[in-house]
């Protein structure tokens, strides 16, 4: 196959650009974006483990809540029996309250309640008052104010968040109180 020729280019060719320098990094900026990521990543890792224990205090609190207003309105509701005094019955009533608040805690959220109805105003974790009993007449109590008070302990897995809030045993106490009506 003959060779081609090609007439002269009339453009000059230039020698290609040199590659722009890339500064080597010295011996002490050797790391420093490993430093920046670890300086940065162990806060977001806290921020993000304490959002996550709150969310699990705040799931308790919730279901205390609900649980205590179940209680509530299952001690306003306890029939009165007559044939019994009044101690026997407001026994009935915590009875009854404990049976709802137990039932209405949520076993997926941990936590710790022990409730008892060792006298007529609850035991442990359940306290159970008439705060109007002065001015309230009539035994059965139909009119007369009926507060439940439940105490839980939520744990604590972060043991960061833990030295914030400084419970006891490790523990954080929540509370919920309801005042109803006794029909």
């Amino acid at each position: 196959m003959p060779a081609t020729l090609h007439p002269p280019s009339t453009q000059t060719d230039s020698a290609p650009m040199p590659a722009s320098p890339v500064a080597e990094p010295c011996a002490t900026e050797r790391g420093q974006a490993l430093v920046e990521f670890a300086a940065v990543l162990l806060p977001l890792v806290l921020v993000l483990v304490g959002i996550i224990q709150f969310g699990f205090l705040f799931a308790a609190y919730v279901g205390v809540s609900n649980a205590a207003r179940e209680a509530a309105r299952a001690g306003t509701i306890v029939e009165y029996d007559s044939s019994v005094g009044q101690g026997d019955n407001d026994l009935a009533r915590c009875q009854a309250i404990l049976a709802a608040a137990s039932q209405s805690l949520d076993p997926a959220v941990p936590g710790q309640f022990s409730g008892s109805c060792t006298t007529v105003t609850g035991g442990g974790d359940l306290e159970i008052a008439y705060p109007d009993a002065a001015t309230c007449t009539g035994s059965s109590r139909t009119g007369c104010l009926l507060e439940v008070t439940l105490e839980y302990r939520q744990p604590l897995f972060v043991p960061l968040v833990g030295s914030f809030l400084s419970p006891e045993d490790g523990n954080i106490g929540l509370s919920a109180t309801v005042t109803m009506v006794i029909n």
